[in-house]
């Protein structure tokens, strides 16, 4: 884009280990005829060396000296850890703080400080005093002290989604749908906007992924008037498009107002878009210094994600949904949910320090199914349960929505016992599992960024996840964008079938589930017996005659089981609290705290 020069192209180098080491620049395209004849310049060219845990040693970033006539060392730092940690204490530069106003420059000792589980509470360079954390990993507060102290609170709701946002007094609320996306922004305390009324400034617009925002700011408080008769003017140029790439990087947004184009000045001949903004980043995410455009802020930066710019300036914080990320520093805010499962990895790296090719995850879709005799709202009865399993999962992101008892007496109107009532049979699961997959395809919720999709069912709709596998994998199979991501599912008092090729025995689906956990609980008297359904139906449901052997585990190498002490809750084992365990993690899911995350292949 002629908005932030001429076109460039950038050469990247890994070492063994795929971790990016060097960024070299590229010039002197031909645009007329679409041809390179490459000239490698050094503006904008990168080294990174690491530690054998993939934490960030020296950085080197050289800036704009072709183009902008600037210095061309922009940064050559030095991170120094606390000892025997991943924890980043300060960073020195070499180069002169006056090069560049946009960099990093060389901190004092310990300007970073952090909370007993690693999350960052300090930062003195950025003038951050202090950062407060919710339970779940959360910031919930910001102090700093440039100028006029500056406080910001976060709220979130139960599935971790940032619903808030106070900067000062000037509050900002986050309408979302069912899965977490934002659908609409209000703010109101903003004297610029509507003299603070209460307003609608911002409503995403969505096509398969969100394609822009409508940045018409509607005053909900002082409608306009129509005493004279005069029609209101539609403004165009206040819907704002994103242009990105396969990383989701918004490079460029665009209005829908139509520049005329003449080729001789007296009629028009085309139209371009008018640009909004326009930027280019370096690989971990840090804007190019002379390459960015923007006649007005955007919300969503490097890898689409929210630019938080109340707190250290312009595209420099941004809100991943799982964590908070720095794209100056290369590092979170704070550490990996699933640092247990890559021992290997620092807790504070970005997408494994490959960012040209991976983002980090923020929300793996996860959907969830009832069992018998249930509906949705079994998820969302108590607002710890679905938070829990997001946090095990690995999501941020869910559909709860799913409810096969209607489905399947829709799909299978003649079946003697459709649906999952408590006599439900096997084929009503096959039924239910297929429409499981239609619902997952028809969610739209499907993202091939984010790797993975996570099945989480309770009783029945463990076996109902378990059986929709085969088809959603050839769903995934189907679609050249799908094919490489994987499906993990979790069960929940799922009774266990191990009898060779049923179509309910997880090792029956190796081939399609990348990991499977089942929890269970001694004391579930259900899942023990009276939840499976009989081969004979005339005869008694006794334990000896249930359909399944092995009540609690799948005995296989490929499932892992987890069992779950409910002695706090549950005892003894009488009927009326054996029967409440079966849905432990509904009724207690502080229970689920003995679960450590499983392992989500990125």
């Amino acid at each position: 884009l002629p908005k932030v020069g001429e076109p460039l192209q950038y050469n990247y180098r890994y070492d063994l280990l795929n971790r990016i080491i060097g960024m070299q620049t590229i010039r002197n395209l031909n645009v007329a005829t679409n041809n390179w004849t490459p000239v490698a310049v050094s503006d904008f060219g990168e080294t990174v060396t690491y530690d054998p845990n993939g934490n960030i040693l020296h950085y080197n970033r050289n800036g704009n000296a072709t183009w902008a006539g600037q210095s061309l060392n922009m940064d050559q730092m030095h991170y120094n850890y606390l000892a025997g940690t991943n924890k980043l204490d300060n960073i020195k530069d070499d180069v002169d703080p006056a090069a560049y106003t946009e960099d990093i420059d060389s901190q004092a000792d310990a300007n970073y400080d952090y909370d007993a589980i690693g999350n960052l509470v300090k930062d003195q360079q950025s003038s951050i005093d202090d950062i407060k954390w919710t339970v779940y990993g959360k910031i919930s507060d910001i102090h700093k002290t440039t100028g006029t102290a500056t406080t910001i609170h976060y709220t979130y709701d139960v599935s971790g989604n940032r619903i808030s946002k106070t900067v000062n007094g000037v509050l900002t609320w986050y309408v979302r749908d069912a899965t977490g996306n934002v659908m609409s922004i209000y703010t109101r305390g903003d004297n610029s906007v509507n003299t603070g009324h209460l307003t609608q400034i911002e409503t995403d617009i969505y096509g398969s992924s969100r394609l822009g925002i409508d940045e018409s700011k509607k005053d909900l408080e002082e409608a306009g008037t129509t005493d004279n008769g005069v029609l209101f003017n539609f403004k165009r140029g206040e819907k704002v498009y994103e242009l990105g790439n396969h990383l989701g990087n918004v490079l460029s947004t665009i209005g829908d107002a139509k520049l005329p184009g003449s080729s001789n000045g007296n009629e028009v001949v085309d139209y371009t878009p008018k640009v909004q903004s326009a930027g280019d980043y370096y690989p971990f995410g840090m804007q190019e210094p002379g390459r960015t455009f923007s006649s007005a802020g955007y919300r969503y930066g490097f890898n689409g994600k929210e630019n938080d710019n109340e707190v250290k300036g312009d595209g420099n914080q941004q809100d991943y949904g799982m964590r908070v990320y720095d794209p100056k520093v290369g590092k979170f805010l704070s550490v990996d949910l699933l640092q247990k499962k890559y021992p290997e990895l620092t807790p504070y790296q970005f997408a494994s320090n490959t960012p040209l090719q991976a983002i980090d995850l923020d929300g793996l879709e996860a959907f969830f199914i009832h069992g018998t005799a249930s509906d949705p709202s079994r998820w969302t009865e108590n607002s710890g349960t679905i938070p829990q399993y997001l946090r095990i999962s690995g999501n941020t992101k869910y559909d709860a929505t799913f409810e096969w008892g209607t489905r399947v007496a829709k799909i299978q109107p003649n079946a003697t016992k459709p649906g999952n009532g408590y006599l439900n049979q096997n084929t009503d699961r096959e039924t239910a599992a297929h429409a499981l997959v239609q619902h997952i395809i028809s969610s739209g919720l499907i993202d091939p960024k984010e790797g993975v999709v996570t099945l989480i069912g309770h009783s029945h709709g463990g076996n109902v996840a378990i059986q929709a596998a085969d088809e959603l994998r050839e769903y995934l199979d189907s679609k050249p964008e799908y094919k490489d991501m994987k499906i993990n599912i979790i069960t929940i008092s799922t009774p266990a079938e191990n009898t060779p090729f049923a179509n309910e025995n997880p090792r029956e689906h190796m081939e399609s589930i990348n990991k499977h956990l089942q929890l269970y609980n001694e004391e579930d008297v259900v899942q023990r017996t009276l939840s499976n359904v009989m081969k004979d139906k005339s005869k008694i449901m006794l334990p000896f005659l249930r359909t399944y052997r092995n009540f609690n585990l799948f005995s296989n190498d490929f499932t892992q089981n987890q069992k779950i002490d409910v002695s706090k809750y549950y005892g003894n084992h009488k009927i009326a609290t054996s029967v409440e365990a079966h849905s432990f993690d509904a009724n207690h899911p502080d229970l689920l705290n003995q679960v450590q995350p499983i392992f989500i292949k990125r």
